[in-house]
């Protein structure tokens, strides 16, 4: 099952890497409006972090209320976000819990 779950995995980050790297080389001015738009908006995710990020995951989830364009493109936070260190989430959680998970 390890074996399936990682392959799997590579298999996306792949997939998403393919999408984000053809999107590197689009010149802007010939895509759509809603590329454009969600280009804008990924960006915005990305530099704002933390839980701009988990929203626009979330939104790229949603393919029965956004365009295909919006997916496309905010696929790639699933993919690229930053990292957290076990022992700097066992931190947070004995600073605010008072005790460590």
């Amino acid at each position: 099952l390890q074996e399936l779950i990682s392959s799997t995995r590579k298999s996306i980050d792949l997939t998403v890497e393919q999408m984000a790297s053809s999107l590197r080389t689009t010149d802007f001015g010939s895509m759509s409006l809603h590329q454009r738009n969600a280009v804008r908006l990924r960006d915005m995710c990305a530099r704002n972090g933390g839980v701009y990020i988990k929203l626009g995951q979330h939104l790229a989830m949603l393919d029965h209320i956004f365009p295909r364009e919006y997916q496309v493109v905010l696929l790639t936070l699933l993919a690229n976000t930053p990292q957290s260190s076990w022992e700097s989430v066992r931190r947070v959680f004995k600073k605010e819990l008072g005790k460590y998970p």
